[in-house]
C-alpha cells in the first residue's frame, strides 16, 4: 500500500480507497478513525472505528481508540463496557484502565445530572 501513496492527494484519500476496495482492512479503518478524530469530526470517525473493532475484535489498540471516540461522542455506557472488556483481556493496558477510570466518571456525571434534586421549602412555596 505504501507504493502507492504519491499516486494519490493526500493519505486520508489513500485510506479511504484503501477501505472502499477492502472494507477487510482493519488498518485503513483504524488511520481513517484518527484522522477523523485528530480534525474533530468525531462522528465520522465513529463508524470507522467500529468496524477496526468487528475486523479484530481483540486488538487492544482498536477497542482502545474505539472507546476514547465513544467517550468523546459522550456514549459514556458504551465506552464503559467496550473499556471494560480491553481490560479485562489487556489487564496489563495502563492507558485502557485510564481511559475506563474517566469513562466511568463522565456516566457517574451523566446520571447524577440527570436526577431530580429535592427542592428546598423555599423554592416549593409561593412568593407572598
Amino acid at each position: 500500500m505504501w507504493a502507492y501513496v504519491r499516486q494519490w492527494r493526500n493519505t486520508v484519500t489513500l485510506y479511504r480507497h484503501a477501505a472502499h476496495v477492502d472494507p477487510d482492512n482493519d488498518f485503513a479503518h483504524s488511520a481513517l478513525a484518527c484522522y477523523f478524530a485528530y480534525v474533530g469530526e468525531h462522528e465520522k470517525a465513529l463508524p470507522h472505528s467500529r468496524r477496526a473493532v468487528v475486523i479484530r475484535p481483540a486488538s487492544p489498540v482498536y477497542r482502545l481508540q474505539l472507546g476514547k471516540l465513544l467517550c468523546a461522542t459522550e456514549r459514556y455506557t458504551e465506552a464503559v463496557s467496550c473499556l471494560e472488556r480491553l481490560v479485562r483481556f489487556s489487564p496489563g493496558s495502563v492507558e485502557g484502565r485510564q481511559a475506563l477510570a474517566l469513562a466511568r466518571k463522565r456516566l457517574e456525571e451523566t446520571r447524577r445530572d440527570l436526577v431530580p434534586r429535592p427542592q428546598s421549602k423555599s423554592q416549593t412555596e409561593p412568593p407572598r
